[in-house]
């Protein structure tokens, strides 16, 4: 399977996008398998071509007659995500950051009861269509950046994009310093980052603790890292906490899971099976 990873050109989507990813398999007997865990990204995914079996933690993606897009969105899961992807597929992704989603979509349906899993309701189903059977990455990203500076409407909320920035940046006040600062109820800050994050407040600290983690021993050549220094770096309150939320975030220990964790592609974090 061949992946590409890239960066928006546009500061305006860099201010809300991570990255994008075009995944593409052309044998149709090939199958791909990999583990994703828990982040603050968005995922926002268009495919044709195929059907998508979501079940429970996880996705299995399969070929088919029908050329009809597929747009879904991952806001948020606490357990690894299974995904297999099984012959001829072509995807298109796009990390959003916390919160930049909704400046280009707001109209989704949830696929499963628990909400882990959504469908984008409003976007030109024709236009992406015609995105996907371009064959070079250029023609790709530069369609789809155009696409989303056309639809982009610049979601502001009162607090939240506040409260993301310090907690990505490695800042973490509790929830009573936002409180008294927007002159709120720890009822409505809490509702409000379960409806536009996905995540009470110290879940998303949770992830975006652990995120930050993976990003710094990304940075390294692999194997000349601390566990220690990664520990207080990232603001966990010593190893035992950083084992703790590890392995509930990935069912490894930090060292189990660093052996195991995919480098290939900045960002991403995928372990392959």
């Amino acid at each position: 399977m061949n992946i590409k990873v890239i960066t928006p050109s546009s500061k305006l989507l860099q201010k809300h996008i991570y990255f994008y990813y075009i995944l593409e398999e052309t044998q149709k007997d090939k199958r791909t398998s990999y583990l994703t865990f828990p982040n603050q990204y968005n995922m926002v995914s268009f495919s044709s071509g195929v059907e998508i079996d979501y079940q429970q933690d996880k996705i299995n993606v399969i070929p088919s007659k029908s050329q009809e897009i597929i747009g879904d969105v991952i806001f948020r899961y606490k357990n690894p995500i299974l995904i297999n992807y099984d012959g001829i597929c072509k995807e298109i992704t796009i990390a959003f950051k916390p919160l930049g989603v909704y400046s280009f979509f707001d109209s989704f349906s949830t696929i499963d009861k628990k909400g882990v899993y959504y469908k984008l309701i409003d976007y030109d189903k024709d236009l992406m269509s015609s995105i996907l059977e371009e064959e070079n990455y250029e023609s790709i990203t530069s369609r789809l950046e155009s696409y989303l500076l056309s639809i982009n409407k610049e979601f502001k909320h009162p607090f939240l994009h506040h409260f993301a920035n310090d907690v990505l940046n490695g800042v973490e006040y509790s929830n009573s310093y936002y409180t008294d600062m927007f002159g709120i109820s720890s009822k409505t800050f809490i509702k409000h980052c379960k409806q536009y994050l996905k995540r009470t407040p110290n879940e998303f600290k949770k992830v975006a603790r652990f995120k930050r983690t993976l990003d710094e021993f990304g940075s390294n050549q692999k194997g000349l890292y601390s566990l220690t220094d990664l520990c207080y770096s990232n603001s966990f309150f010593d190893q035992a906490h950083m084992i703790k939320d590890f392995k509930s975030l990935t069912g490894y220990t930090p060292k189990d899971f660093f052996k195991k964790l995919s480098l290939d592609n900045k960002g991403i974090n995928w372990v392959y099976l």
